[in-house]
């Protein structure tokens, strides 16, 4: 919910695919593979509608091999820390493993079984890294994330991305919906089952925290829905999005009440945190943008209501798909959990856009009205992060299809 997007750090602006898995962690790669060659049947015993999937069950505990299956995925994949990525240590691995108590029934913990992996394998595997534009994962998310693997089994899925307020949308914005697409389309091969696409414009609230003129900040968010709407059957989504819009959200009392509710410790560590970010002018306006980011992912507090498409199934599994500065917002979300004792809700998988794509980076970009006008983008003249985000829209959409789904009503 950015207004003003930070300079892009030398150590993210690496968009091209990393080698993926190669032989790091082939093992467990080899063995989830081997567990789904018979995947052209949905998962036996697996209901994903109804009652029956939110009734809450006895808690049982992983066996060996399930456990050896997910730790072989979670150690391959890079945790973005400090701008650099690397594997999670072991020791990290296994305590969130320990703590993950699947909720399934017994006669399902088969299924159960066969899912969890499947799923991680989609989300942040190799195939993901070295094709998708993920990048990985921020720190502390792995327990939210194994929570979230073990719901999916029993429940609808659906991954969600947040645009925030702006007064001039880049081009490369459309861009920032494509490893959600993928991500969605590998968890239906992998899993047979079709995750929901939900695109969230936070156009209202982030105005107000970021004191920009609304009416601008709607117009550039409505051409980006209607856009979208558009290009997202062209990508291979028909009908399972939603794209919703705050616009009829009233969340100032609440910002200011979770604001309020840090103590020193965790105010001061927020601050720290967020300096700099989100083109904020005081210390007021940086806690109620952390607020807005707890509010919309880990409390379910702001009202929204689908704009085009439909809204995700009930009792839906939310999974967040962002940007690498995203992963400052998550630990922050963390520290806001602790004032009650709760983690984030909704885990967090990191893309290669390593500056928020729906405002203009600082150091070059190309609005879209801008485009649509005739401009050019003079790529010579864009940081890299730009240059790799508008590369990697161009492999998926041509100029012409852009344009005709931009173009007026």
């Amino acid at each position: 919910m950015s207004s003003e997007p930070p300079s892009a750090s030398p150590a993210c602006t690496t968009a091209t695919a990393d080698a993926g898995g190669g032989t790091f962690g082939r093992t467990a790669t080899e063995e989830i593979h081997r567990l789904t060659a018979t995947v052209a049947a949905p998962l036996p015993g697996i209901t994903v509608h109804g009652d029956a999937a939110l009734r809450p069950h006895p808690p049982f505990e992983l066996g060996r091999r399930q456990q050896n299956l997910l730790a072989g995925v979670l150690r391959q994949v890079p945790v973005v820390r400090d701008g650099t990525a690397a594997p999670p240590p072991a020791a990290e691995v296994q305590q969130a493993l320990s703590r993950f108590r699947p909720a399934a029934p017994g006669e399902l913990e088969g299924a159960a079984n066969q899912f969890r992996p499947r799923l991680l394998e989609a989300l942040v595997g190799p195939e993901a890294r070295r094709t998708g534009y993920i990048r990985g994962l921020p720190p502390g998310v792995l327990p939210q994330l194994l929570s979230a693997a073990g719901r999916g089994a029993e429940r609808p899925i659906a991954l969600r991305v947040v645009y925030g307020a702006t007064r001039r949308l880049p081009l490369r914005a459309l861009s920032y919906v494509i490893p959600a697409v993928h991500m969605a389309q590998r968890i239906q091969r992998i899993t047979q089952r079709t995750p929901h696409l939900e695109i969230v414009l936070m156009g209202h609230i982030g105005s107000g925290v970021n004191q920009l003129p609304e009416d601008e900040v709607a117009d550039e968010l409505r051409l980006l829905g209607r856009t979208l709407a558009r290009l997202l059957p062209l990508l291979g989504v028909k009908d399972g999005f939603g794209i919703l819009t705050d616009r009829r959200a009233d969340a100032a009392a609440d910002l200011a009440d979770l604001a309020g509710r840090l103590d020193a410790e965790n105010r001061a560590e927020v601050l720290r945190l967020l300096a700099g970010r989100g083109g904020s002018q005081s210390e007021d306006q940086t806690l109620r943008y952390a607020a807005a980011h707890v509010l919309l992912h880990d409390r379910d507090g702001v009202a929204l209501e689908a704009e085009h498409g439909r809204t995700a199934p009930p009792g839906a599994v939310r999974i967040d798909v962002g940007g690498l500065q995203e992963r400052h917002f998550h630990e922050v979300r963390i520290l806001f959990g602790t004032q009650r004792s709760t983690a984030p809700s909704s885990p967090l998988i990191l893309t290669r856009h390593s500056v928020p794509p729906y405002t203009m980076a600082r150091g070059g970009d190309i609005a879209l009205r801008d485009y649509l006008a005739g401009t050019a983008p003079e790529e010579a003249v864009m940081p890299p992060a730009v240059r790799h985000d508008l590369r990697y829209l161009g492999m998926h959409l041509t100029p012409g299809q852009v344009a005709s789904a931009a173009g007026a009503d």
